[in-house]
């Protein structure tokens, strides 16, 4: 999928925190939230984009809301640019490419920023159809490999189905077909499927290539181009199926996603937007 690579609206790394030293650490954090800051600039893109009565399919709104929410609008940004990391940690064999601190970050500026858009689209739909136009044209992303939306519904047409001829008679299933979530219970949920537990942890857990094998550059890139198609392939067609899940199925089945999700996640913030990031520096003896 071709994109039309408009760096103007890349945030600028200064718009996800300053560097500071405290003590032995080192911190990063930002006063405001780096996706917000991007979704301004996107809605205001938006404005000049020519018009178009062709909705976007399933797959290419996917693609837009995890360029915009997690790509550009978190900490992922950096990991793709270079963070400074001190020698202890990068001679670590056994440490993975993203920390326990830059994971939390991610998630949770990824499943604020989803949250945010999911709001705009339950009281704003044409203005956040405008938001996603702008973040597919003009957000540069890898292709994907995905499934056409007819699969995506069927798929989960089925799943609801299987649901409700397994739990007939059960009022328990029904309360959970028709519960009410907040959301940022939804966008937990959601971050946590198709995102959290796909191979974004192989590199959190140091099962691919190790900090300690990466060039010694004094600011540290850690998100390859393979790493993000690989990411993005998982988590754009999870994504297609809780987005058709939301849509069509609010009060239902999309209900089964979001509490399957939130056992995988429970302790998650509901109302962080974002949270620093701490380096220990080394000590000396």
């Amino acid at each position: 999928m071709s994109k039309n690579p408009f760096a103007t609206i890349i945030p600028p790394l200064s718009a996800f925190g300053e560097w500071r030293t405290a003590g032995e650490d080192i911190w990063n954090e930002a006063t405001v939230a780096p996706w917000r800051a991007l979704f301004d600039q996107l809605d205001d893109l938006a404005t000049d984009l020519p018009e178009s009565e062709m909705l976007l399919s399933l797959a290419d709104e996917a693609l837009a809301i995890f360029a915009a929410c997690w790509r550009y609008g978190s900490y992922a940004h950096v990991l793709t640019q270079g963070a400074p990391l001190p020698e202890a940690i990068r001679r670590n064999p056994e440490a993975g490419r993203i920390t326990d601190w830059e994971m939390r970050r991610i998630q949770i500026e990824f499943s604020a920023a989803l949250a945010a858009w999911w709001e705009l689209e339950d009281a704003e739909p044409e203005r956040a159809h405008h938001r996603a136009r702008a973040a597919w044209k003009l957000l540069p992303m890898p292709g994907c490999q995905v499934l056409p939306d007819e699969a995506i519904m069927q798929h989960f047409a089925e799943r609801v189905r299987t649901f409700r001829e397994n739990t007939a008679g059960e009022p328990e299933a029904e309360r959970v077909l028709t519960r009410q979530w907040s959301l940022r219970q939804e966008a937990n949920a959601t971050v946590a499927q198709v995102y959290r537990s796909g191979p974004i942890e192989s590199l959190h857990a140091g099962e691919s290539r190790s900090l300690s094998t990466l060039p010694a550059w004094p600011h540290v890139r850690r998100l390859y181009a393979p790493d993000l198609q690989r990411i993005a392939n998982w988590a754009v067609h999870r994504l297609m199926i809780h987005l058709a899940a939301r849509r069509h199925w609010r009060r239902s089945g999309f209900s089964i996603l979001v509490l399957h999700g939130l056992r995988e996640c429970p302790e998650w913030s509901v109302d962080l937007e974002t949270a620093p990031v701490c380096y220990a520096k080394p000590v000396t003896v």
